[in-house]
């Protein structure tokens, strides 16, 4: 079905050299689909985070970004790969993540954070 469904799969760069981005190809040769990579959308931490993050009414969303970045990029910026991998180890370690609330609310500020991500990166 997906061959005949699907033309093209868009991803986010930040995907490549991922588990995840390896699938994507792996998938788009497997029914002949083109795959694009789309550039990167990030957010700086120190600069935009803060400055997008206080038009927002919840605070804790440049807390989660901080987070992240801490916990899995260590490089000054959040991006989707990173906020999935932030995802799915929230599901894995529900401990790590209990500062931020509880799991439903985290999946709604990661949700805010992503759509942060695709708007302003």
């Amino acid at each position: 079905m997906l061959d005949r469904d699907v033309e093209s799969f868009y991803i986010d760069g930040s995907f490549q050299n991922t588990y995840i981005g390896e699938q994507a190809e792996i998938l788009c040769k497997k029914y002949g689909i083109a795959l694009f990579w789309i550039p990167i959308r990030q957010i700086d931490i120190e600069v935009e985070i803060e400055a997008i993050g206080s038009l927002l009414i919840n605070p804790i969303i440049p807390l989660l970004a901080k987070k992240i970045d801490s916990l899995f990029g260590k490089q000054g910026f959040i991006n989707t790969e990173l906020i999935g991998r932030a995802s799915r180890n929230s599901v894995l370690h529900p401990e790590v993540w209990s500062d931020m609330g509880s799991e439903p609310e985290l999946f709604q500020y990661l949700k805010q954070l992503w759509r942060m991500v695709g708007l302003f990166g």
